[in-house]
């Protein structure tokens, strides 16, 4: 391509520019990640709360459907930590993947003083 020597200057001078703006946004880039990353502990917690409420949620909107039941939720004592426990229970995938009548529900402990004749402390 033909260029005028003006015009060359000012492609040469445009991608300098252009190099420059792009080398600005890597600092940039560069500071906000390390500002997020100073935090890093703060946004975990974030991201395990909005995942914990997600959860609890779907749960609580399930729940009202028919065929399951609302949980009941205590509260936590210095003796008795948190915990979940689920008596029959089933996903809520199974009723729309699962085809037959073969479906077993499970038992599920989880958490503080959860452990049972069953667990692995204790075979059976």
């Amino acid at each position: 391509k033909y260029r005028t020597p003006a015009v060359a200057e000012l492609v040469v001078a445009l991608e300098e520019a252009l190099e420059e703006r792009n080398a600005g946004k890597d600092r940039g880039m560069a500071v906000l990640c390390a500002k997020f990353d100073s935090r890093r502990g703060v946004w975990e917690a974030a991201a395990q709360v909005a995942a914990l409420v997600d959860a609890l949620g779907a749960l609580a909107m399930i729940s009202g459907l028919p065929g399951y039941s609302k949980p009941r939720i205590l509260d936590c004592t210095a003796d008795n930590g948190p915990c979940m426990q689920v008596e029959k229970g089933r996903h809520p995938c199974v009723d729309v993947t699962h085809s037959g009548n073969g479906f077993v529900p499970n038992d599920l402990s989880l958490g503080a003083g959860t452990h049972d004749d069953t667990s692995a402390d204790n075979p059976a």
